[in-house]
């Protein structure tokens, strides 16, 4: 199964806009502190929320449709309608991903589209998750290794 990370992060878009403005980011103080919510687009919506329940131990919390109004303010008005489904991180309760059920484009290729293309996930043993990846239904691509020089990151 193949799924795009991405729809839309217009979220992301007004909270870093609005910390722009406040007196901690004039500062140069940090101020973005998590990603609350990731909305991904995927083939088969309910499929891929099971493998993140089944895998990464995700709760679903809601599932439904995505109501035209909700669409509308993402500017993909053709996901209104189409399937959801909610889940809250098993450490974070407020932390969210999102599946919305869209067809993939025939011709589409990855990095060639808007949006994210990729999810990273925030974990405390990357080398226990590098295992779980591969015994389970994903595509692992690279790693687990440390991003810096510091072998904390």
């Amino acid at each position: 199964m193949r799924c795009s990370a991405g729809l839309v992060l217009l979220a992301l878009l007004a909270s870093l806009l609005e910390l722009a403005g406040s007196p901690a980011f004039a500062a140069g103080e940090p101020t973005l502190q998590s990603i609350r919510m990731v909305t991904i687009s995927s083939e088969d919506a309910q499929g891929s929320a099971r493998r993140y329940v089944r895998h990464f131990g995700y709760r679903e919390v809601e599932n439904g449709t995505v109501e035209p109004a909700l669409a509308a303010s993402w500017h993909a008005k053709a996901v209104s309608g189409r399937p959801y489904v909610l889940l809250r991180s098993p450490d974070r309760e407020t932390v969210f991903l999102r599946f919305v059920e869209t067809r993939l484009p025939a011709a589409y290729r990855p990095m060639t589209t808007a949006g994210w293309n990729a999810l990273e996930l925030l974990v405390r043993d990357p080398y226990a998750i590098h295992e779980q990846l591969r015994a389970g239904p994903f595509e692992h691509l690279d790693g687990p290794k440390a991003l810096t020089s510091e072998s904390t990151i």
